[in-house]
C-alpha cells in the first residue's frame, strides 16, 4: 500500500500533521504576552483619541467596562480594570472630596463645565440599573484590589440601588455562604444609608 509509512501503517504520517498542526497553533508564553500588551496599547490609543467613550452605553446598555465585568468567559485582571475607567490614560479627573458623596442623579446633571469628573464608575447598565460597584460587590468578592479601586472611583456608588432595589451591600451578602467577603470590603461599603436600605422585597442587607 502506497499509503504505508516505514513500520506498515498509515499512522505515523498522520502523527506527523497532528504535530505540525500543533506547533502551528500553539503561542508561547511570551508570545501571549506580547498580543495582551498589543491590545493594552491599542486600547490605550482609542481611549487617548476619545476617551468620553468610556462613559457611552452601546445598544444593550453597557458601557465597556460593564461589558468586561460582565463577561462569561472570564474575568478581567485589574491592569483592565483601571483601563477602562480611565486611569491608566489621565482620562478623567479625580473626583474632589467635595463631590464624593453626592448622589448619582447629582453628578450626572452637574453643569457642563463640572462633566469633567463624569467617569465609568458613574455609568449604570441601562437594563439592571447597576453601577460597576454593584457588580464588584457580587462577582470580585475574590479580588479586594477590584472592588476597591471601582469604590474609590465613585464612592457614593455604595448607596445607589439597582432595579431590584439592592445596593453594592445586599450583593455582597448574596452569595456569602459561597464566597464569603472579605471584613475591609463590608466596611468599604457600609454607610448609614446603606445599612437601612430595603430592596424590593423589603429585605435589608
Amino acid at each position: 500500500d502506497d499509503n504505508l509509512g516505514p513500520s506498515g501503517s498509515s499512522d505515523t504520517f498522520e502523527d506527523e500533521e497532528d504535530d505540525d498542526q500543533e506547533a502551528s497553533t500553539s503561542a508561547s508564553p511570551k508570545e501571549t504576552v506580547s498580543s495582551v500588551q498589543d491590545v493594552y496599547n491599542v486600547l490605550r490609543c482609542i481611549i487617548s483619541a476619545f476617551p468620553e467613550g468610556l462613559c457611552v452605553r452601546d445598544a444593550d446598555g453597557l458601557t465597556p467596562l460593564l461589558h468586561v465585568m460582565t463577561m462569561t468567559d472570564g474575568l478581567p485582571n485589574l491592569d483592565l480594570i483601571e483601563l477602562l475607567l480611565g486611569k491608566r490614560s489621565g482620562a478623567f479627573e479625580e473626583i474632589p472630596p467635595w463631590l464624593s458623596d453626592l448622589p448619582l442623579h447629582s453628578i450626572t446633571t452637574l453643569p457642563p463645565s463640572h462633566n469633567r469628573f463624569l467617569c465609568p464608575a458613574m455609568v449604570a447598565s441601562a437594563r439592571t440599573y447597576q453601577l460597576p460597584l454593584h457588580i464588584a460587590a457580587e462577582e470580585f468578592l475574590h479580588d479586594t484590589s477590584i472592588v476597591e479601586t471601582i469604590y474609590k472611583s465613585y464612592p457614593a456608588a455604595m448607596d445607589v440601588q439597582d432595579y431590584r432595589g439592592r445596593t453594592p451591600l445586599h450583593l455582597v451578602f448574596s452569595n456569602y455562604r459561597l464566597f464569603p467577603a472579605d471584613p475591609r470590603v463590608i466596611a468599604m461599603l457600609l454607610s448609614d444609608s446603606s445599612a437601612k436600605t430595603r430592596d424590593v422585597e423589603g429585605n435589608l442587607p
